[in-house]
Order: C-alpha cells, then sequence, then structure tokens
C-alpha cells in the first residue's frame, strides 16, 4: 500500500499525470540590496517585481516527440518551448514572448539540476533554447551564467561540456567543502561564493556541529544571486520528496542557492 505523504502531498506520478511535461521556467528580478521589501505586501514594484505578471499560472507542454527511446530530439524542445513561451505571455511569436522578460543590459543566471543525472536531470538542450531565446530578447552571452549550487556535480554529469562559449558556468560552491559553511575561495571565479550578509538563520543545527557555531545556523544565498545577476531562469528536475511529494522550481531556489543546506535537509537536527 502506497504511504501517504507527510505533508499530504501530490506524488510525482499524479504530478506528471495532471502538469506540465516540460521544465518550468522562471525569471525573476533578484535583490539584496533591499531585502525588506520582500516583506512588503504590495510585493516588489515593477513590472516583473513579485509577485510578478503571471501569479499562480501553469502551463502545459506536451510533446511525445521530445524523448524518444532516451534520446532528446532538440528540434521538438525548440518548438514546446516556444509554445509554452507563447501561451504563458500572449505574445505572438516566441522572441515576443521572451522580450516579455529579458532586455539588453540583463545579467541573467540559469540555474540547473545535475542530482538524477544521467536520466534525470536538467538536459542540455532545453538550456540551449534558453540561451537562444535570451540571445533573442537582446541578452549577451557575456551577461550569462548557467551554474549549480556544487562545481563537481555540475562537471560530473557532464553540464559543462554543453554550455556554448562566451556563457559563464560553475557551482556556487567551487570545491569540496564538507561543512558546507564556507563562504568564499581564492581565486576570481565569477560564480563562486556565497554573501556573508544575506542569510537566513533557524535555530537547528545538523547533529554533531557546534551549537555556538553562528555559522552553523545560517544559509546564505550565493553572492551570484545577490550581487552579479538581475534575473534568473530555473530549470528544475520534478522529484519525489518525502515531506512534499513532489517539488521542482521552488526548491531549486531554496536549496538550490545557499549554503549550508544540511540545515532544513536532514532529519537528524538538534534544536538550540
Amino acid at each position: 500500500m502506497r504511504k501517504p505523504y507527510p505533508c499530504g502531498g501530490l506524488g510525482r506520478r499524479q504530478f506528471l499525470a495532471s502538469a506540465a511535461a516540460l521544465p518550468t521556467l522562471i525569471g525573476l528580478n533578484v535583490s539584496a540590496a533591499e531585502p525588506k521589501a520582500a516583506q512588503d505586501p504590495d510585493g516588489v514594484p515593477g513590472k516583473l517585481g513579485l509577485p510578478g505578471p503571471y501569479p499562480g499560472r501553469v502551463i502545459e507542454a506536451r510533446n511525445p516527440a521530445m524523448i524518444k527511446d532516451g534520446v532528446k530530439n532538440r528540434d521538438a524542445i525548440k518548438t514546446t518551448l516556444a509554445r509554452g513561451m507563447k501561451e504563458l505571455t500572449g505574445a505572438d511569436d516566441d522572441v515576443e514572448a521572451w522580450r516579455s522578460f529579458f532586455e539588453p543590459g540583463d545579467v541573467v543566471g540559469i540555474k540547473m539540476n545535475p542530482v538524477g543525472t544521467p536520466l534525470a536531470n536538467t538536459s542540455s538542450e532545453l538550456m540551449l533554447e534558453v540561451i537562444e531565446g535570451l540571445k533573442a530578447a537582446g541578452v549577451k552571452t557575456r551577461d550569462m551564467f548557467v551554474f549549480e549550487r556544487y562545481r563537481q556535480e555540475f562537471m560530473a554529469a557532464g553540464m559543462h561540456k554543453d554550455v556554448p562559449d562566451g556563457v559563464r558556468w560553475g557551482g556556487l560552491t567551487p570545491e569540496n567543502d564538507p561543512s558546507q559553511l564556507q563562504l568564499s575561495w581564492p581565486g576570481d571565479d565569477p560564480v563562486a561564493g556565497y554573501d556573508p550578509d544575506e542569510y537566513m538563520t533557524m535555530q537547528l543545527v545538523s547533529r554533531g556541529s557546534d551549537p555556538k557555531d553562528d555559522r552553523t545556523l545560517r544559509s546564505h544565498l550565493g553572492l551570484l544571486v545577490t550581487k552579479r545577476v538581475n534575473k534568473l531562469v530555473l530549470l528544475p528536475v520534478l522529484k519525489d520528496h518525502g515531506s512534499a511529494g513532489v517539488t521542482g522550481a521552488l526548491k531549486n531556489m531554496s536549496h538550490g542557492l545557499v549554503n549550508n543546506v544540511a540545515l532544513a535537509q536532514y532529519a537528524r537536527h538538534q534544536r538550540v
């Protein structure tokens, strides 16, 4: 008998039966300069400020030709992505749809997810079509970053091999850090590092950590998000989750853009 999810969540198979076959695309303004703006009940000002122009709207775009016998068809992915973008925005063509979110001068981060490699990670074909859409909207390749939280996982999935010339790539954590507490690394990697001034605090520490070390209570946002880009595109993977049932774009942000994910992710904690 299938066990219910603790939070009454929707199972992955149920979700896939009723939701989009296409991975979720989200573009949003990111600002660390005025964190209190997120607490404003009227949202963040501007056309693309929270809660965004299409709050709660989900577009389903199915196309069995996108993958067949384990082989992805980039032309089919391109066509399906364009159809989804037009339906979301009401634009007459996909270029107009991309321009409703992006414009020349934007600096855009494209968040990948390699955790299900090799069969259930973000596809390079989708990433490449997103880059083409951004270029059509006037965003320069030098102003694009393709990234993941961990550089090693990004490379282990082979994602770096498909990033076009001129687009920068990497990981917020550029090398192995078992503690998950390191904020900075030597060098000038434009993707790496976490913002010491932008974090959330939980009165929990992972078992075995020192509760007197304030770093164990905090998860810091990546510097790429707070200082270097002004918009994000999230390319998540739909995954089974013991509490939520299924996770997607929100977890790609909540756990994919911060350090010390053990603070909220693992079950064995002690309260301080």
